[in-house]
């Protein structure tokens, strides 16, 4: 049986620059999928691609069996997909539940709301009249991920969850993601923490140079296995 959201054969160039060599994953509905590997690896560049704002050279980007390669993200987005990039963009001159807002411009329906969001979290609901520009990193963070749960994803992706935040905020976050997956959403996240990424997934994935060196399930994954193929020290599948 076909994952909800599959990436087949992603051949992605940035430039003359290849990124990502003949990539293939895939993330079921309540499935979360852990994606690691060092700077540069191309785990943003396959996020990206996912949610369409990167077109392959090659191969294909499938939503429930349907080929969506070139389908543009705004009506991914409608699908069901959701991308919290890398850098959280948040709208600097908004208040925290005005970018909530926006992120539910989408209208799809669902579980979501900015009531649920604020219970789901605590962090956001802190600050929810406080300006973007004003936030922390880890608050900043946090409201990104809402803003895009509020797109009522089937899937999500995250990129850099808990990269630089302090180890308090984090907790908070993987508490709130927790949340997320009980509510049956699939989550697609790059974390550099490559402890909390096994203690978290059903699945993961680690990236090197562009290629996929290792796949499997915590449970037949060694963290030497891991660290191994996260610096290219050998690999695996």
């Amino acid at each position: 049986m076909s994952a909800l959201l599959e990436a087949d054969g992603l051949d992605v160039l940035h430039g003359h620059l290849q990124a990502l060599h003949s990539v293939s994953i895939g993330v079921d509905e309540g499935e979360t999928v852990a994606l690691v590997g060092a700077n540069g690896a191309g785990k943003s560049t396959l996020l990206s691609t996912l949610a369409g704002a990167h077109r392959p050279r090659n191969g294909a980007v499938r939503w429930a069996g349907r080929d969506v390669t070139a389908l543009p993200a705004h009506r991914r987005v409608r699908l069901g997909m959701s991308l919290t990039p890398e850098g959280r963009r948040l709208f600097p001159s908004l208040t925290v539940e005005e970018n909530l807002q926006v992120g539910g411009w989408v209208g799809r329906p669902g579980a979501w709301d900015v009531a649920r969001v604020y219970e789901a979290f605590p962090l956001v609901a802190g600050v929810r009249d406080r300006r973007a520009d004003a936030l922390s990193g880890g608050e900043r963070q946090a409201v990104a991920i809402a803003r895009s749960l509020l797109a009522n994803p089937r899937v999500l992706l995250l990129d850099e969850v808990s990269l630089g935040l302090a180890p308090v905020i984090v907790d908070q976050l993987y508490d709130s993601l927790a949340v997320i997956r009980e509510e049956g959403t699939g989550l697609l996240l790059v974390e550099q923490d490559l402890q909390r990424a096994m203690e978290v997934c059903d699945r993961m994935y680690c990236l090197l140079e562009g290629r996929i060196v290792l796949a499997g399930r915590p449970g037949e994954l060694s963290r030497d296995d891991v660290v191994a193929a996260y610096f290219g020290l050998r690999s695996a599948s």
